[in-house]
């Protein structure tokens, strides 16, 4: 998938809400994602980035044992969830909070938290924000999106046509506290080479400019104490 070419440039707060309101003014729902600088693969999940997909499974499986073995539960969570399988979304999403590679690509419905995580790195290389409009489809509250393997068996996934850019957006249905504090939301990748980017546009945020712009977020309370409670890995990244 091609880099999209010439962005517009965000330096500050005021720019980055004046340009959505005068490219996108609509009242729907906009999707929204931060990287710190320009991946030869963007948008792209870690599992299928770095993480060897055919392994997939196998890790969610080995989270989910060290998961029911460990001290470092997510309460909210169980309570909700009191039955909950390895490949379960709801539980995908949670091992992804606690460092495990997956195909789930994090999003979020703050346009300011997706700023962060643009300029929050990478001081010496352009940060990118995305912005999703209309292509996914939202299956949060779907039955049929409770496994990956059902999904998967189903075709939702792999069913699409190669050509078909829509993707899965999914958002978790419990109060975790880093969900709640990232307003997060994840869209739902069938592979490595799914285009999921369409129908949005694109914002650079010049690297001369990330400081000034941490700053500022800093104000509004958008850092990494925000953002990050309660965050104990039980699976080393590898």
């Amino acid at each position: 998938m091609a880099f999209p070419v010439n962005p517009d440039e965000v330096k500050n707060i005021s720019d980055l809400f004046l340009l959505i309101e005068e490219k996108w003014p609509t009242s729907g729902v906009l999707i929204f994602r931060g990287e710190s600088k320009k991946h030869d693969h963007f948008l792209c999940p870690s599992i299928f980035r770095d993480g060897q997909p055919a392994r997939e499974f196998h890790r969610y499986e080995t989270f989910y044992r060290k998961y029911n073995q460990g001290e470092n539960r997510d309460v909210m969570f169980d309570s909700l969830h009191s039955e909950h399988h390895a490949l379960s979304l709801p539980f995908i999403a949670l091992s992804q909070h606690y460092g495990v590679k997956t195909r789930l690509l994090d999003v979020t419905l703050n346009p300011l938290i997706a700023f962060y995580f643009a300029a929050s790195s990478n001081p010496g290389e352009d940060g990118y924000i995305f912005f999703f409009t209309e292509s996914y489809i939202d299956i949060s509250r779907s039955e049929q999106s409770h496994r990956l393997d059902t999904l998967i068996q189903s075709g939702v996934i792999e069913g699409f046509n190669p050509k078909d850019d829509t993707c899965l957006f999914y958002r978790p249905n419990w109060p975790n506290a880093r969900i709640v504090a990232q307003h997060a939301a994840f869209i739902l990748t069938k592979g490595f080479s799914q285009k999921i980017w369409s129908g949005g546009g694109i914002f650079k945020i010049p690297s001369a400019r990330k400081q000034e712009i941490m700053r500022q977020l800093n104000r509004f309370d958008i850092t990494e104490q925000s953002l990050f409670p309660q965050l104990t890995p039980i699976c080393k990244r590898d």
